[in-house]
């Protein structure tokens, strides 16, 4: 997979939606294939203010392997630039200075554990990206953002249920799942 062709989706896709109000813009299948970005796998797009990386300014993705990686892609740009309810939609003016992280995800695999002991064992901070699942609740947290925040693994997985509106004095049970991946990054 090149980096300037995934990149490029990204960017293309966010161009497309700001220049020609066009929200549904995918690459061509061929372009996917000849680049090995038309199998499906779970991805995010990060949008920075700048290069620093200091200001975010959207992260949305499709974490489970639901489309190419490709149309992922170039969904979860233009879904970042527009559709992420922290931030106002990008504008024209931004896109020449907007950083783009793309992230591929490795599958994602649950973590078995007995406790919330058990489960901050099996966590690698900087490797691990995580999500839980609680009932109708869930979040995720990529793996680089403990070591961004400096958290060890406590608080990641603390802001872990900020993040799903979970209690976090909630005791284990049947109920609380969570899963593990990895990503490659792109900038």
């Amino acid at each position: 997979m090149a980096k300037d062709t995934i990149l490029g989706i990204a960017k293309k896709s966010i161009e497309e939606l700001l220049y020609n109000n066009n929200n549904k813009w995918i690459p061509n299948h061929d372009i996917l294939k000849n680049e090995n970005l038309d199998r499906k796998q779970g991805v995010f797009v990060t949008l920075y203010e700048d290069k620093s990386e200091q200001k975010l300014r959207g992260c949305i993705g499709i974490p489970f392997p639901k489309f190419s990686i490709g149309e992922a892609i170039a969904i979860s740009a233009r879904d970042s630039a527009s559709k992420d309810p922290r931030f106002k939609p990008v504008s024209r003016e931004e896109l020449s200075t907007i950083h783009i992280v793309v992230e591929i995800l490795s599958e994602i695999s649950p973590i078995v554990c007995s406790d919330l002991n058990s489960l901050k064992t099996q966590i690698k901070l900087g490797q691990d990206g995580l999500i839980v699942k609680y009932m109708d609740r869930s979040g995720l947290l990529l793996p680089d953002v403990p070591v961004k925040y400096n958290w060890d693994v406590e608080e990641y997985i603390y802001h872990l249920l900020i993040k799903a509106r979970i209690p976090k004095n909630i005791e284990y049970n049947d109920h609380l799942e969570f899963f593990r991946f990895t990503s490659i990054i792109y900038k």
